[in-house]
Parts: C-alpha cells; structure tokens; sequence
C-alpha cells in the first residue's frame, strides 16, 4: 500500500506543468516540521514536492495564500531520484 498524509506550510508558488496528454497540473512546495528537536534544541523542517491534479491546482493557486496550513493525503512517488507527494486530497486547516 502506497499511502501518505502530511501537514504542513504552503512554502513555495506554484509552477504549473502541461503534461504529455495536455493535462494540466501543478507543483508546490510544503514545508513540513518536524517530529523531534535536533541537538541544537529547534526542529528541523523538510520542504517537499507536491504534484496537485484534478483540479486542486486551480484551486491552490486561486485560492491558498503562502504559509497556509494544508492537510494532504496522498502518495509517493520517485523520478529522477527525487521523492514527490502525488495529492488525492487536499484540505485547508487554518481559513484563507
């Protein structure tokens, strides 16, 4: 099972992408904290690929404001040697 929920910050604009069956879709960046503190005392942040369809990239794009909290369920997937979240299901959970 391929399976994967995150929350996070809305870090970067979206770029969109015309895809080979002319499909449009869009990538943005989340920026995710994490669950445990480094050694310096702060929390360490990761910053992942998101790839939106069906729709949610009009949605982000006319809607979501940056640093925005986004709930996402969705999964993963590798190319070119770099993990990407694939969205199912995208919520906002703070009011935009």
């Amino acid at each position: 099972m391929n399976y994967v929920q995150v929350v996070g910050r809305y870090d970067s604009k979206p770029v969109v992408i015309e895809g080979a069956t002319a499909k449009e879709y869009a990538s943005i960046g989340v920026k995710v904290k994490s669950n445990f503190r480094e050694a310096d005392g702060y929390f360490r942040y990761d910053t992942f690929n998101v790839v939106l369809w069906k729709g949610f990239n009009r949605e982000i794009i006319e809607r979501a404001k940056l640093n925005c909290l986004l709930g996402i369920k969705g999964r993963l997937e590798i190319k070119n040697n770099e993990l990407t979240i694939i969205a199912e299901h995208v919520e906002f959970l703070e009011s935009y």
